[in-house]
């Protein structure tokens, strides 16, 4: 039986198209990095060398935690969604047998997935526009064991996470949380290092095992990073003993709690109401004539969709993961003497940087739930049947979006003006706080969650709408390794503004001009989604073909606004760029300084 309901949920997993994409992206990304790195070596350890493909493979694993989203936690919500989970109750199966082999099912997609990184790695060294002296010897072992200590044991550590707060909270918002909680650990274990004690706490914290690795291979010369397999007598190997052993005592507990969960006695359903029931329900509604207008109908949906985050637990869990890192890193500078005093440009960076990577994320997260929660309470036909115009649907969506980022951002700026209060700050500069939260931070944020929305909409599938979102963030964050320079082309690049420096205005004109620019190019990217919003199941190229009918006075004066708006703002920033004369010297040396470091 245990076999056979692994082989059932492997077949399912196997057709779902994330499956099959998912392996096309990894191994596109591995091919990707491979020519990048392999066309001009930096270095004279090849590409394929054993140390090179375990840091590649490493980081790839980071990102892998998606494919975990997709497989082992769908595992544990996909029941209660489809309404099988009390047939399956009815059933004579233990539940550790019958959850535990869908796990494995999902698991092993998980791991076909990834290995796409291993087909496109090799299959890029052997490109012709490879340097020769950036290839060195194919060594099958360097592969295998990169992916059995390194990518396997991440996958089913994060696998049981996932499946495991899924299983607790039903919520797959709370799966998002749990995955932002293992980055952060990530980034949190090598400060860490700072003192030498806690070398082995740092190793063993990181979930992924890069950490320890680099530890072990401290010492190591060019030679024997070109040569050597991974060492299996160092923190990497207690490092990956740990987390498969934390792993396996998630899925217990996950086993545990899902039957505590079931044996608990419920409270009897009764058909009459027992409570007295709102007027509003009892009272027959009185709709005016024409019915309800286009900004009655833009009121109660962003109403609906601000609330639906709003009163989440997961929302509130973001809001105090961001605020006690944020007084986490200015506690830990304090007692360390690096902020003595608690001014403002010191704080606001901190504030920013906390709040930086999940002011990011949870858009994107929660830009494609909005699209698809009607969908999961499957009344998205009913909402589609409706006389609302798309223009409703996007814009409430947006703007909930919006609201979201300011209450991150509000929550993450009192944090921080509570802590210079409490330092007994002399000054507190409100404008700092604004510049750089709302400027530097909340905006891209925002385009970004544009940008998931019209990604979604395109795809049409929600695992693979966040995929190619996470590809796009890896994307952006590599720009100047893939040598863009120019930053009219880094998606929603604004430059940031010297809080401290004499010439902070010019630095914020300039600021100010990228938010243009890409604020007018996020106008056509909504109005893009706008054309091909999905009403019903209309394939793409249905939605496509009837984009046309949806192009009004209003939306083409708004289009055309938009992109004289870019093609202005950016041309202006390119001849601002390319004319030092026109910003002052210190301007310009620092945009200097800025090119370099981006």
């Amino acid at each position: 039986m245990l076999a056979h309901i692994a082989m059932f949920e492997l077949r399912y997993q196997l057709r779902r198209p994330i499956a099959l994409i998912s392996f096309l992206v990894f191994a596109a990304i591995a091919f990707g990095v491979v020519a990048m790195f392999g066309v001009n070596p930096k270095d004279s350890i090849p590409v394929n060398s054993p140390g090179w493909i375990v840091v590649a493979f490493t980081l790839l694993s980071i990102l892998a935690m998606f494919l975990s989203l997709t497989g082992p936690a769908d595992v544990a919500l996909r029941d209660g969604e489809s309404g099988m989970d009390a047939i399956l109750r009815t059933q004579p199966i233990r539940t550790s047998v019958h959850f535990g082999a869908r796990f494995a099912g999902a698991y092993a997609v998980v791991c076909l997935a990834f290995l796409g990184t291993v087909f496109g790695h090799a299959l890029g060294v052997l490109m012709p526009w490879i340097s020769p002296q950036a290839v060195g010897p194919f060594r099958p072992a360097a592969y295998a064991i990169t992916v059995m200590v390194i990518a396997l044991p991440t996958l089913f550590a994060t696998g049981a996470v996932f499946f495991t707060v899924a299983t607790v909270t039903r919520r797959l918002m709370a799966t998002y949380l749990s995955a932002i909680l293992l980055l952060m650990l990530n980034i949190a274990a090598p400060f860490l290092l700072v003192n030498p004690s806690y070398r082995i706490l740092a190793a063993m914290l990181d979930p992924f095992g890069l950490l320890a690795f680099m530890i072990d291979t401290a010492t190591w010369t060019s030679a024997e990073r070109s040569t050597q397999l991974l060492p299996f007598d160092g923190l990497l190997i207690w490092n990956r003993l740990l987390w498969i052993g934390l792993g396996g005592l998630l899925l217990v507990l996950s086993f545990t709690l899902f039957n505590a969960r079931e044996r608990r006695p419920r409270a009897p359903r009764l058909d009459h109401p027992t409570v007295q029931m709102p007027l509003v329900t009892r009272e027959r509604p009185i709709i005016r004539a024409g019915g309800a207008g286009l900004w009655e109908q833009f009121v109660v949906r962003t109403r609906h969709e601000t609330r639906s985050i709003i009163r989440s637990w997961t929302f509130y869990a973001f809001l105090i993961l961001g605020v006690l890192l944020a007084v986490g890193v200015l506690v830990g500078m304090t007692l360390g003497g690096a902020m003595p005093n608690p001014v403002t440009h010191l704080v606001v960076r901190v504030i920013a940087s906390a709040f930086a990577l999940i002011t990011t994320l949870v858009p994107i997260a929660y830009g494609g739930q909005l699209l698809w929660r009607d969908r999961k309470a499957r009344i998205a036909e009913i909402v589609d049947a409706t006389p609302t115009p798309n223009v409703v649907f996007l814009t409430s969506k947006v703007v909930a979006v919006a609201l979201v980022i300011l209450s991150l951002l509000a929550v993450g700026m009192a944090s921080g003006v509570v802590f210079q209060l409490v330092r007994g700050a002399s000054e507190i500069a409100i404008s700092s706080y604004l510049i750089k939260l709302l400027l530097i931070v909340g905006l891209p944020a925002l385009m970004f969650g544009v940008l998931a929305i019209l990604i979604q909409t395109v795809v049409n599938q929600k695992f693979v709408g966040l995929l190619l979102m996470l590809v796009v963030l890896g994307l952006v964050g590599a720009a100047g390794d893939l040598g863009i320079e120019n930053k009219l082309f880094v998606l929603f690049y604004i430059p940031d503004v010297p809080l401290t420096d004499i010439a902070m205005r010019h630095f914020l004109v300039r600021s100010l001009w990228f938010a243009g620019y890409w604020s007018s190019v996020t106008v056509l990217i909504a109005v893009a989604a706008y054309l091909i919003w999905v009403r019903g199941a209309a394939s793409l190229w249905t939605r496509i073909r009837r984009a046309h009918l949806s192009i009004s006075p209003a939306l083409v004066l708004i289009a055309g606004v938009a992109l004289a708006g870019t093609v202005a703002t950016g041309g202006y920033i390119y001849w601002s760029v390319h004319s030092p004369s026109s910003l002052s010297a210190s301007a310009t040396d620092h945009l200097q300084v800025d090119d370099r470091r981006a």
